[in-house]
Order: C-alpha cells, then structure tokens, then sequence
C-alpha cells in the first residue's frame, strides 16, 4: 500500500515588499519564515518573521509586535529585528534588517531558564510544572536529528528509512536465512505465535528453490527475516552481513514492495506479514509509522472476518477444513488484540478491537509441530507447551483493557466506583496469577533453568503482570499529591500505593534479570516500555522525602533501584531512539526529584549526603552533538497551582512514551500544573 507522501514545497505567492526582506533573499529566492508573531498569527495574515514585523509597522502597532506563544516547531530560530527608529520615518520596503548576534549557551544551573506562556498567551513562570514540561519537550526537540525531511503525514516525527534500490537487494544465504527463522521463532515472537512454523520453513524452500510463491507469501518472510534482525546482533556487523540490523531495514522495505504489488484478494497471510511489519517498526521506533499501519492492519483483520468463530474462513467450511489455517486465524487475531491494547496504553487513544465484537475462541493449546492441516496430536497436560505464553498473555491482556477503559476513560469516576474497580480488577489479576504454569511462574520454577524460549515467556510474563499491576493501582499513588497526608489515607489506598511501588520493584529486577542473562534486547520495545512506567511510578513515590531512619532505607533502595533500570534502558541507546527519549524524560524527572528532596527543610543528613554526589552528574549517555545545557534551574514551585479533581490527575498523567505525547498533554487543562503540585508538597511540609 503506498502511503501519500507531504507535499514540502512552500505555497506561491506575492510578497508584501518589492525589496528584499526576511522572506526572501537578495536573488528574489524566498525563504520560508519559521515563526509568526502573535499578532500575525491571530489575524492569520503572513507575518516577515522580524520584530517588529512589516504588518505590525504598517498598522502603527511595531511597539506591541510580541512572539511570546510557544513555539512547538522544533528548534527555536534566531528573531530578526528591525530599527523601529528608522522605520518610522522610512519606507517599510526600505527598513534595514540587522540579525541578531546569538550568544553562547548558558546552563540552566547558572541562568534561569526564559519564562514561557501556555497555548492561550498566558504567562507561567520557571517554577511552574508546564514550564518544566515545555523545557522538556524542548530539550526532546534539539537533541533529536536537525535536519528536516518530506515525510508521509502516516510516519510524522518518525526517522526516515533511507533509499530502497529494489536491483540492488539480495536475499540472505540460505542459511542465514535458516538462522533468522530459528530466531524468529525462538527470540523475536515468544507470545506471539500468528506463523505456523512448518508452513514458514515449507515458503523458505519454495522461495530459494525459485518456485514460484505469492507476494503475500513472500512479504510474510521478508518482515519475519526484519524482525529477527533486531535479536541477532548489533548494527555494527551481528553474525554476518545477512543478518544484522542494517539489513533489517531492506528486508522490511522490500516486505513493503511485496505487499504493494499483491493483486490477489485479501489473505491470512497478507495480514500475517502486515503485523509483522507492525512489530518490526515498532522494533526501530517508529511508533506514528506503526500506528498508521496497525489502523490498515486491524480492518484487514475485521475484513477477514478473524474477530469471528469461523466466520468468513473457507477452509471452516471446507469438508476437510485446513485445521493450520483455522488455528493461525486464532492466533492472529489475539496477537493483534495484545498489540492493540499495548497501543491504546502507550498513546493513550481508544482501542481498535473491542471485546463486544468479537466471538473468536482462544486459540488451542497446541504446539507447531502437532499441528498438522489435516489433523491435531494432543500433547501430553503435563508438558510445557510454547502456545500457553500466547493464552496467558491473551487473558492478561483482557484484564488491561478492562483497566484502561474503566480507570483511563474520558468520563470523571468518583473515588468510592475508581476504589471498587480496583478492588475488581485486582481480584481478576490474581486469579490470573493462579491460573499460571508453574514453568512460567518465576516464584516457583527459577527461569534460568529454562530454555531460551521458556525463558522469555516467562519474562515478559512477568513484566505484563508488573505493568498491569502498576496501571491497575497508580490512580491512588497521585492521592499523596492532592492535598492529602498519608496519616489522612485509607488503609486500603496506602495498600495500593504499596502494590503499585512493588510492581514497579518487580519489573526493575525482571530487567535485571534479562540484563544479566543478555536478553534485554534492542527489538524488546515493549519491555523498555514497561521499564519506564516502572521508573516514573518509583521517582515519583521518593518525590515525597522520608522522615524517619526506616523510610530512608527505604527511600534509598527506591530510588536506587530507579535510577539502575533507567541505565539499563539507556544504554547503548542511539539518539533517535525510543529507549533514548525515555531516557531523557527520566532522567530529568531524577534530577528535579533530587533538588526538590534537598530542598526539602526536613530531609534526613544521611539523604541530603547522598544526593549531592548524585546531582553534581547525569545519568544520560549522550552523544557529542547533544547541548545538555538546558537542566532545570533550582527555583521554586508554584505551590498555589492546585488540581480541580483528582481523577483528572489518573487521566492526565497517562505514559509519557515521546515528545509527541507531552505536546499532546500540554493541550490538557487538568495537566497544567500536575507535576508543578506535585513537586510542592515537598516544600509543603508532606
């Protein structure tokens, strides 16, 4: 499917001046102005860029030309100034411009950061928490790539793939290839078993034997050949040239191509290798890309009919049914539905598969090699089977779509109906928690003892069960940040908030865990991801300083083990990607904690010590072409900004993935002053 791709040129059209002005240079070339003023912008008339610009001149108004709205279109540019004192008496064609001079960056440490101004003009100080989200986003922005490109509206904000030469792509080796389906099927989809691996290897064959194959069929290879990429070694070379992760790229792109030229009817198999190309952009960070992707994929999927019990299937309906064909049909749905879910949360945008409409069955609980397109061998029930990673993943999944639906809705819930769907939900969890094998139970069978396969369903098990955990109990961790004491909390949120800290705790020592045994790979995006919501729900649990020797025990280990998992996440993480942008928002979130804790009048000496080596450094591995100027200066806080609900606050600080979400939630009025508030109480005495 080919994408519509921007169309980057500048619109035509006259200019006010005759002579040569900001807008154009001195050969008549025009040049493209950045930045309206606020003026220009309201009255949605073109603005030269330059202060005062020619329009404010003309109307008698260049005194009062501002450019105090936000800029939200990356890197700030130089503002072009006009002497008002001779363009009073002279020509507007004739006004001399004059650029001026920059000056050196300074750090925030030693300069107060320029204040800002929300969307509406209004202004908000340094110490107030949307300046402090503004600075962020900034920071985001500059450190991200600085060039600019045409891109397609559907990967906006996405790093651009580069040149596909279709007479220059060669296929892996055959037994490269071999090893990335062994990979594939062993690292790459351990809970997502949607490919049948016999009938991948039977494809293999026809397709390096020159039979000929569909595109559909061959799409389907190519992405699976991508994704393995990911897991088989680093861009610097992996085990061969076949198989690293620059190659990954062409394997998708031509995937891509395949795809596009398919002109037989919709198939299993064209949806198969479009989820795979889902899962592999996601593996490269480029979340818009997938997101537009999985849109296609999903009503492909409902097209299909595989969100119906044998619905739309011919081999259902077939004397002999095509049993492989009718069980892929399952898992491909429901490896869709995790996917979809997964999405909703990190966005924080409304489901595409929704449960009310759907009757598929969960797919059986049998391996590749019993399945057969003509008969099922039972396996025994007491052996570990590969396909109840998918099951348990599937009803894992269905309790955190019920969670983000009741807890992350649109609509305002009250505290006693938030407290009993917690209470509900939490019981779903655990009964889920009970329902588990015990090879994929880490608390009864070690899973170093596992295999390679066994070892990641556990894991990533794991880490679903944490981020469920967390989702299902943050609302009543943001309670300590409403004006509450913990002395005026029930027992049962003071409970929850504990649950939701050990969650958190967990997923740091399953990543651990992963670190240790050399499985936290690059192409685990949602592991990182879940790292993160980890991460954020622990600094902001020590954003409250403790007062007793206890609590800074404890408060210690939080925050230590906080600051271990966000250097697991970001380490060796390249500068475009999404490992790296969660790196940057925690560890800003870190270094604003320790300032506030420090400034805290009644902080234990033990933590004030140990916090004074920990702000004199970063956390962040940057490159030498990132500015990491611009860390927050030590004010105060805005202690009067206050939350007008507390359940705005559960659906305002919803995961903060990249600098596209905190933009999005600068539009919330409710999260205007959220981590401002939040922050205060420190100072407030909490």
């Amino acid at each position: 499917m080919e994408w519509p791709e921007l169309n980057a040129s500048p619109a035509s059209g006259s200019n006010r001046m005759t002579a040569p002005s900001p807008r154009t240079s001195g050969n008549g070339e025009r040049k493209r102005v950045g930045r309206a003023c606020d003026s220009c912008k309201l009255k949605k008339i073109k603005c030269t860029g330059t202060k005062p610009c020619v329009p404010c001149i003309e109307d008698g108004s260049g005194t009062s030309c501002s450019f105090n709205a936000p800029y939200a279109r990356g890197r700030r540019r130089t503002t072009v100034h006009h002497n008002t004192a001779s363009s009073s008496s002279n020509s507007a064609s004739t006004v001399p411009a004059q650029v001026e001079p920059e000056k050196p960056a300074e750090s925030a440490l030693a300069s107060p950061e320029p204040t800002e101004s929300d969307r509406q003009g209004h202004f908000v100080g340094s110490s107030s928490g949307l300046a402090f989200l503004l600075r962020l986003q900034r920071l985001l922005r500059e450190t991200g790539n600085a060039q600019s490109y045409p891109t397609s509206i559907f990967t906006l904000g996405d790093a651009t793939l580069p040149d596909f030469d279709e007479l220059t792509f060669t296929l892996p080796s055959y037994a490269d290839a071999k090893a990335l389906v062994e990979t594939y099927f062993e690292l790459a989809s351990p809970n997502y078993r949607y490919l049948h691996r016999g009938t991948v290897e039977r494809w293999l064959d026809d397709l390096y034997a020159g039979q000929r194959l569909s595109h559909s069929c061959q799409a389907a290879v190519l992405s699976l050949f991508a994704l393995a990429t990911t897991y088989t070694g680093s861009s610097s070379g992996g085990t061969s040239p076949g198989t690293d992760v620059n190659s990954g790229i062409l394997y998708f792109q031509a995937a891509e191509r395949h795809l596009n030229r398919e002109c037989e009817p919709a198939s299993l198999t064209m949806a198969q290798a479009l989820l795979n190309s889902c899962f592999y952009t996601l593996t490269c960070s480029r979340l818009n890309h997938c997101w537009s992707l999985f849109g296609t994929t999903a009503r492909l999927i409902l097209a299909l009919g595989l969100h119906r019990r044998n619905v739309g299937s011919a081999a259902a309906h077939r004397a002999s049914p095509n049993l492989v064909e009718l069980e892929c049909r399952k898992r491909l749905f429901w490896s869709a539905y995790n996917l979809d879910k997964y999405l909703s949360a990190i966005f924080g945008r409304p489901a595409m598969l929704h449960d009310e409409d759907t009757d598929q069955d969960i797919p059986l609980l049998v391996d590749d090699h019993n399945l057969k397109e003509d008969q099922i061998e039972t396996a025994p029930q007491s052996g570990c089977s590969t396909m109840m990673g998918l099951i348990m993943h599937v009803k894992l999944t269905r309790i955190l779509n019920k969670t983000l639906r009741t807890l992350y809705g649109i609509r305002p819930v009250r505290t006693s109906e938030r407290q009993k769907s917690i209470r509900t939900l939490s019981e779903e969890l655990q009964t889920w928690k009970q329902e588990l094998p015990a090879y994929l139970d880490p608390e009864l069978v070690d899973p170093s003892v596992l295999g390679p396969l066994f070892q990641r369903q556990n894991n990533l098990l794991s880490l679903a069960y944490a981020h469920a955990t967390i989702l299902i109990y943050r609302p009543n961790l943001f309670h300590e940040f409403c004006g509450h004491s913990r002395e005026q909390l029930s027992q049962e949120i003071l409970d929850n908030v504990r649950s939701c800290v050990d969650a958190a705790m967990l997923i740091v020592s399953v990543v651990e865990r992963m670190v240790n045994a050399g499985q936290f790979y690059d192409g685990s995006w949602v592991s990182r991801y879940q790292a993160f919501c980890a991460v954020v729900v622990l600094y902001t649990y020590t954003t409250k300083p403790p007062t007793t020797a206890s609590e800074s025990q404890q408060w210690l280990r939080y925050f230590t083990a906080a600051e271990q998992c966000q250097h697991c996440i970001g380490t060796a993480a390249s500068p475009d990607s999404l490992s790296y942008r969660y790196h940057l928002v925690m560890e800003e979130y870190r270094v604003e904690v320790i300032r506030q804790v420090r400034s805290y009048a009644r902080t234990p000496p033990e933590i004030a010590l140990a916090l004074e080596d920990r702000l004199s450094h970063t956390l962040l591995q940057t490159p030498e072409s990132v500015d990491t100027s611009l860390w927050l200066d030590g004010g105060g806080l805005d202690t009067a900004a206050v939350m007008e609900r507390e359940a705005d606050i559960a659906n305002a600080f919803m995961d903060l993935p990249n600098w596209d979400q905190l933009l999005a939630l600068l539009e919330l009025e409710t999260h205007r002053f959220f981590i401002g508030h939040m922050l205060s109480k420190s100072n407030n005495g909490l």
